[in-house]
């Protein structure tokens, strides 16, 4: 069995594991903070971590106690750490001491959960000691929460010495699992801060999202033509082509984001050690730019104009203006992409949802693609509890941080 621990968004998270695995395997052993798998594609766990941006650690079941029992937890997990110091060279061994750590999450048990936080603390010390008979220093890492992030695991080499385990509270009883792949939170956070081209007054989309957003598609990288009619700084287009696209596409009706993706696609190609795909760059109007090209795209992936940066203090009356504007925006524009889409395409867009005090406001959606030769899909496999089945009314998976007056509602269309 695979483990999947789930980023803040679970119900995208989901979605994205879903779009990659297919909904095929069974769903229904998921919580808000992870998700087992009994079976997956046979392909290194490293990858699959690469390629979801809403996972934050993937690692294989290793054993089950069904009680809880402190000192049963303490001697599976030195047993797993023993039996890999048995593979290892002498120099290997000797060449650092055994660090390990422990994570809770809860699996659908919150008093197995809360009884596993009190005993935490002598779980790793009952564990420690029984490492120190392996006749080495040992390191038992911990943190004030009870799980551990990427950023302590890779930091304290974990992964590469005695391991991290998670401990999962399950309606069956308490699961245990070894990581095998963290999140790379420095990749991640560089491409977010450190790209030279920025503009937070025009928005700018998380990488993170970009790339659950590709995924969602399910384009394979390796055939497909991907299209961004919207690029901006090239969020999208710089996730696509380390997906491994090889056919990209941007346009942007403003000179200085067609300007500004380039200038990012450049650092990024200073950042990674293989050559990227050339990205074909236009700018205009997305309805002069589906004209302009003969090409189908396999996948249109994008995120149009939300609107101006908000305040907060906006009335319902200055919202509904907006969304009247935004609402001919996009029946024009989609108009004519929904022409470039191939049939059995996917168009994934990031549309604005108005957060105010008295109420929430989107912008019609069904209204829009009704007349559109695109269905609305649902990217939730029907096995997901239905608690975590988290959507806006119309349909869309929400991406939003916490006091955020202007969110994102994720939707997924195909052309019939």
């Amino acid at each position: 069995m695979t483990f999947f621990i789930l980023g803040s968004h679970p119900t995208l998270s989901l979605a994205e594991i879903g779009a990659v695995f297919g909904f095929s395997p069974h769903f229904s052993n998921a919580s808000k903070e992870v998700l087992v798998l009994s079976d997956r594609e046979n392909i290194s766990l490293d990858i699959w971590q690469d390629r979801l941006a809403g996972v934050t650690k993937i690692g294989e079941i290793i054993g089950e106690v069904p009680h809880g029992n402190t000192t049963e937890i303490a001697e599976l997990i030195f047993q797993t750490i023993q039996k890999r110091y048995e593979t290892l060279s002498s120099e290997e061994i000797t060449k650092n001491k055994c660090s390990f750590g422990l994570s809770i999450y809860d699996n659908g048990n919150p008093g197995l959960t809360k009884t596993l936080k009190k005993e935490l603390l002598r779980i790793g010390l009952e564990t420690k000691k029984r490492l120190k008979t392996l006749e080495r220093p040992v390191r038992f890492v911990s943190s004030k929460e009870p799980a551990l992030s990427s950023v302590a695991i890779t930091t304290n080499g974990l992964l590469e010495s005695g391991g991290e385990f998670v401990l999962l509270a399950s309606k069956q009883g308490l699961l245990i699992g070894r990581t095998a792949a963290v999140q790379n939170f420095a990749a991640w956070s560089g491409r977010d801060y450190g790209r030279p081209a920025r503009d937070a007054k025009s928005g700018m989309l998380p990488p993170k999202l970009a790339r659950m957003m590709i995924n969602l598609s399910q384009a394979n990288p390796e055939s497909s033509t991907i299209l961004d009619p919207f690029c901006g700084s090239g969020t999208i287009l710089m996730e696509a082509a380390l997906m491994g696209f090889q056919s990209i596409c941007g346009n942007d009706v403003s000179v200085k984001a067609v300007e500004d993706t380039q200038t990012n696609m450049d650092w990024l190609q200073q950042q990674v050690d293989f050559p990227l795909p050339p990205i074909h760059l236009s700018t205009g109007s997305a309805e002069r730019f589906a004209a302009s090209v003969q090409t189908s795209f396999d996948a249109i992936v994008t995120e149009p104009y939300l609107g101006p940066p908000f305040s907060g203090r906006e009335t319902i009356t200055q919202v509904q203006r907006l969304v009247d504007e935004l609402t001919f925006l996009y029946q024009t524009s989609f108009q004519s992409l929904c022409e470039r889409l191939k049939p059995g395409g996917r168009l994934v867009v990031a549309f604005p949802y108005f957060r105010l005090a008295q109420e929430d406001i989107s912008v019609p959606i069904p209204r829009i693609f009704a007349s559109l030769p695109v269905k609305l899909c649902s990217p939730i496999p029907l096995s997901v509890p239905g608690i975590l089945k988290q959507m806006t009314p119309d349909g869309g998976l929400l991406y939003a941080r916490p006091d955020q007056h202007v969110a994102r509602a994720i939707f997924v269309f195909e052309k019939t």
